[in-house]
């Protein structure tokens, strides 16, 4: 510590004298009989670390201290015989080597040129290391593993420094530096990291190689120009290049290349399974690359910026077909070229002049069913290539194809030119045969889920071993192997198919017209539907028939402002017949409840609306309900048909009573009492013909109050009348009572008879 301070104070005098030390430790530590001679040995190490202080001042005293401690320490690691020992003794060859290169090259020696210099140490300490691993001693082992972690140590910061000048060199505001020496060092690297890995593969040294190419591509294009765009390619490339470099090691091409590779083959010999070495950075570094040139790419939105997402896809793919855990990233980079696919439209739209938004959404709706119709297309190609099951690609393609059918519904929220709408038509139409192709039975390909895929998961080839290409031919990947349709695709074409249609008649007819005879065309669209033999075609009936059924009744709602008259009721007679023909009686209250509608349109369109008529409609459609109903059709039900047949007699009646006294306009007021009479009695005789008691007794009750009504007002006009009614009356009831005095026993038995009979009636 006293020399050290002499050292500080300008007095070196006792600098070159500490040499002795060390060598004296040294010899000591060579002389067996001496009982503490590791000792010995160890203390010398130390005071070679401590001369250096003190020889630090001038280049004589830097060079010796560092030669003399590099000669030193070859005897104390051959006496010790420790790594750190050999560690030491590489570090200060190191450091000697760096001072005599800067004391050479001190008036040319520049940054740029500095760059070189650790380049080549590490290529030196490597190719050292080389030699030394063919050597068999123990002290060869040890200055193998020191040259290598020296190596290891000096690569990583030189190649963060190589990293921070290139970046320096691309950024606008830089000065120009001499960047054919930072070239010069890369490529040093390079070869350096490169020699490491051939000789003995480690994951690290993949890594280490990589970023070195890197380096050396991106400092070569700085001496062409600084273009993001010519680096992003040259990632992209690289990306694709080491992803095939990749698949060629899988294949076995790389296999048992240096002492790693050898150690891994006899492995292999003697395993019962062999397995070549596939390092992890054949996965990892392709796509680092085509991320890095991902990411370059999309600096700026231009027109080749969607290609270079596709080609950054293709490197995804790649990786991602090699094993089946790697399935996401196939997913992802499948998905990537359809980003890049949209990119390219959007530049192109971008660039485009227009008010019709529509229009550019419609063509967004075009390149998504362009896409789902080729992955369906392309199934028996893409199977050996993506390495997917069936089922798999195809749930790719149907996201496409929703994708496409949001498009249109947005296109549709927007203004569309001329074009525009008729382009809307054919997507739709596209998207709506695809929807209906995979709800075929033969074309179809369901969820991709049964046997087959299986099959095809177990027989996927994911092995360097069995690498061959799929063929297109193989049973069970063929996409016309039958498979469960779900009917969910066949609703959707349907639905899609009669959105097309309508907007088509949109284009083709005025708005008018179609508001009018929207349920006509509805109509004679389901009978049509229903009408083909789907079945014997390929598609479930169900789907389409439930579809037909639907259809003229959403019209028909859709349209209910200025639907016509006449189209009520062919609508009506639509579900009369479909009733008939699906022997579904309860489908006949569509038509009875369209059939209504129609009268009150009739009535209105006439001024005719009075309680009456609605009364009637009403009741008449109780009825109908009361007499085929199913459930109502049952004996245990007699009872509700019953009081429904009540209610619907005693409204009509009621309202006739309620009609009779307000009047009807544009009829005479006793013309309206005798239609209510006549009502009462029309129910009476119906009740006695039909054997139905509801209409007998509510008839008859309302015949008797119109009748008792119509004596009242007739009596309030003609008071003198009353006697004579009161006199009729009583000879009648005299005559009554005389009659049944007389034949008790018939008139029992006649009131017996018709209590018996009235049981059995409805």
């Amino acid at each position: 510590m006293l020399l050290i301070g002499e050292a500080w104070s300008g007095n070196n005098l006792w600098g070159g004298r500490w040499l002795v030390i060390p060598v004296a430790l040294t010899l000591l530590g060579y002389r067996r009989h001496f009982w503490q001679h590791p000792l010995a040995s160890w203390l010398s190490v130390a005071a070679l670390f401590l001369v250096q202080p003190l020889m630090v001042d001038t280049v004589a005293g830097r060079l010796t201290s560092l030669g003399v401690a590099t000669l030193l320490m070859l005897f104390n690691t051959r006496q010790l015989r420790h790594l750190f020992a050999a560690w030491v003794t590489v570090g200060f060859g190191l450091g000697f080597a760096a001072v005599a290169a800067w004391e050479v090259l001190i008036e040319r020696l520049k940054i740029d040129w500095g760059m070189s210099l650790p380049a080549i140490a590490i290529l030196v300490l490597w190719l050292l290391w080389s030699w030394l691993i063919r050597q068999e001693t123990l002290l060869a082992g040890l200055y193998k593993r020191a040259t290598d972690i020296w190596a290891i140590t000096l690569t990583l910061p030189n190649l963060f420094l190589l990293t921070i000048g290139t970046f320096l060199a691309y950024l606008p505001a830089t000065l120009e530096p001499e960047i054919h020496h930072w070239v010069l060092a890369s490529g040093l690297m390079l070869l350096a990291t490169s020699y490491r890995t051939w000789q003995v593969p480690f994951d690290a040294g993949y890594y280490l190689t990589a970023w070195s190419l890197e380096l050396l591509v991106a400092g070569m294009l700085t001496l062409t120009g600084r273009s993001l765009d010519a680096l992003a390619i040259a990632n992209l490339a690289l990306g694709l290049a080491t992803q095939l470099v990749g698949d060629g090691w899988m294949r076995g091409e790389g296999r048992g290349q240096g002492a790693e590779g050898r150690r891994q083959g006899s492995q292999e010999s003697s395993s019962p399974h062999p397995t070549p070495y596939t390092p992890h950075p054949h996965h990892l570094i392709p796509l680092l690359y085509a991320g890095f040139g991902l990411l370059l790419a999309h600096h700026a939105f231009t027109a080749s910026t969607g290609l270079y997402t596709i080609a950054a896809a293709l490197v995804g793919i790649g990786v991602g077909r090699r094993q089946l855990r790697f399935k996401p990233l196939t997913y992802l980079s499948v998905l990537a070229i359809s980003f890049g696919a949209y990119e390219l439209l959007f530049y192109q739209l971008s660039q485009a002049k227009g008010d019709r938004p529509g229009d550019a959404i419609v063509l967004l709706g075009v390149l998504a069913a362009f896409l789902a119709i080729a992955l369906r297309l392309l199934l028996p190609w893409l199977l050996p290539y993506l390495r997917l099951l069936p089922g798999e690609i195809l749930a790719i393609a149907h996201v496409h194809w929703a994708i496409g059918s949001i498009f249109l519904v947005g296109a549709l929220l927007n203004p569309l030119s001329t074009q525009g709408e008729w382009g809307w038509v054919g997507v739709a139409a596209v998207l709506a045969g695809y929807a209906l192709v995979m709800g075929h039975g033969r074309w179809g390909i369901g969820d991709g889920g049964g046997r087959e895929d299986r099959e095809a998961e177990e027989s996927s080839v994911l092995s360097p071993q069995s690498s061959a290409p799929l063929s297109p031919r193989t049973p069970h990947l063929t996409p016309h192997t039958p498979h469960p349709t779900p009917q969910f695709w066949t609703y959707a074409g349907i639905i899609e198919a009669v959105l097309t249609f309508a907007y088509l008649l949109h284009l083709l007819l005025p708005d008018a017209f179609l508001i009018k005879w929207g349920g006509t065309i509805a109509a004679i669209l389901a009978f049509s539907l229903y009408q083909v033999p789907w079945q014997s075609w390929g598609w479930q009936r169900e789907p389409w028939r439930k579809s037909a059924a639907t259809l003229p009744a959403l019209a028909t709602m859709l349209t209910a402002g200025g639907i016509s008259l006449q189209s009520l009721l062919i609508v009506a007679a639509f579900y009369a017949w479909l009733a008939k023909a699906e022997r579904q009686v309860r489908l006949s209250y569509l038509s009875v409840l369209l059939a209504d509608w129609a009268a009150v349109r009739f009535l209105h369109q006439h001024n005719a609306v009075e309680p009456l008529w609605l009364a009637v409609l009403v009741g008449v459609t109780l009825l109908y309900m009361a007499q085929i109903d199913p459930d109502l059709r049952s004996p245990t039900e007699r009872d509700k048909r019953h009081l429904l047949r009540c209610l619907a007699t005693g409204l009509v009646s009621l309202t006739a009573f309620y009609q009779s006294e307000i009047g009807i306009s544009g009829i005479l007021p006793i013309l309206v009492g005798i239609l209510s009479i006549g009502l009462a009695l029309g129910f009476i005789l119906t009740g006695i013909w039909l054997r139905v008691r509801a209409f007998l007794y509510i008839g008859t009750l309302a015949f008797v109050v119109q009748i008792l009504r119509q004596l009242w007002l007739f009596i309030n006009d003609y008071s003198l009348v009353l006697w004579a009614v009161i006199g009729a009356m009583g000879l009648v009831f005299m005559w009554i009572a005389a009659t049944f005095e007389a034949r008790r026993t018939q008139m029992t038995a006649l009131v017996a008879y018709w209590s018996s009979e009235l049981e059995n009636w409805e």
